[in-house]
């Protein structure tokens, strides 16, 4: 039902100019992880073909919960890196049973990602790999996580993909720390990557918040890349970087600038804007309340609010959509 490895741990498919192995690890109740995990594509001598040298897969899968804690899951490669995926499925509410007295609840499945735990899906001389949590909890606590490339950053999602799209689970809660990064930038030549922390907007009971730091910097000549932050309540108080000409998004339900209040800081919009465009879109996407009370109603949000300082070094562009209001009751300048 569960599976434990300590900090002497190690689990090592790596591989010397070809690319790395797989490891999968599913567990009926909970997985925690405090040692060390590779699946990395490396290259020992100048006569090795770097192109062969990919890094591998790591997958971890849990129901209930998944703790890394100090852990390190690597699956970078030479010649370009492999993915890292993990997920808490929980268990849906059971289809109703007339039989059945019990009353059934759903169980969620939780990701925390705590002390120094570090996941790299990096490349040394080639693209970045991809990196997904999935889960209805999700938390990172000193945690850094990278999907760096010379040639291209990579993917990171966590949370749910762009919008709500594909087939990952979307979360409930996506929280994130001061002291914690997430990075997809490029590293020589090449455009950043995309990173993206979703909570599912449909649903009312939905919250992101970010104090952290995200990055998906352009290298050498190439642009910036794309990062979304959204939930029905979203709070980003940290540092968003999406590099030159990159995009930042923020698609919750009402977003409140203020100086050291609301959705997010005017000076992390602001710093934001000296280097890439960012979109407020609360063009209001519709929440299901079945079951909870909905504290604002479906009717009254769409709202935008300035209410802190927003300034800009930069020719860059602040686009503001919103299904209701837009209120300006503090400067916008740049």
């Amino acid at each position: 039902n569960t599976f434990t490895q300590t900090a002497e741990g190690l689990l090592d498919v790596s591989a010397v100019a070809l690319q790395a192995g797989v490891i999968d690890i599913a567990a009926a109740q909970s997985i925690a992880v405090s040692g060390r995990i590779f699946a990395n594509g490396v290259v020992t001598d100048p006569t090795h073909i770097v192109a062969n040298a990919l890094g591998g897969t790591i997958q971890l899968q849990a129901t209930r919960r998944v703790d890394l804690t100090t852990a390190v899951l690597d699956a970078s490669g030479e010649g370009g890196a492999g993915r890292i995926h993990i997920q808490a499925d929980g268990v849906p509410t059971p289809i109703n049973n007339p039989a059945d007295n019990s009353n059934p609840t759903p169980i969620k499945g939780a990701v925390l990602l705590s002390t120094n735990t570090v996941l790299r899906a990096n490349s040394a001389r080639a693209y970045a790999g991809r990196v997904e949590v999935e889960g209805d909890d999700i938390s990172l606590d000193t945690t850094r996580i990278e999907a760096m490339g010379a040639t291209a950053g990579g993917t990171v999602l966590v949370g749910g993909d762009w919008q709500g799209s594909g087939t990952l689970r979307q979360a409930t809660t996506v929280s994130m720390s001061t002291n914690s990064v997430i990075d997809a930038s490029a590293t020589d030549n090449g455009n950043g990557g995309k990173v993206v922390l979703w909570s599912d907007v449909h649903n009312a009971s939905s919250i992101t918040t970010t104090y952290g730091n995200l990055l998906t910097l352009g290298a050498g000549s190439g642009k910036g890349g794309r990062i979304e932050t959204s939930g029905a309540v979203l709070t980003v108080f940290g540092n968003v970087q999406a590099g030159k000409d990159g995009l930042w998004l923020l698609d919750p339900l009402d977003i409140y600038v203020g100086d050291s209040y609301g959705s997010v800081l005017s000076s992390t919009l602001s710093s934001a804007l000296n280097s890439s465009n960012v979109i407020f879109d609360a063009t209001g996407a519709s929440i299901s309340c079945t079951g909870v009370a909905c504290s604002a109603g479906s009717g009254s949000t769409g709202n935008i609010f300035i209410g802190g300082a927003v300034t800009s070094t930069s020719n860059k562009t602040l686009t503001l959509k919103a299904g209701k209001d837009i209120f300006i009751n503090a400067p916008i300048t740049g």
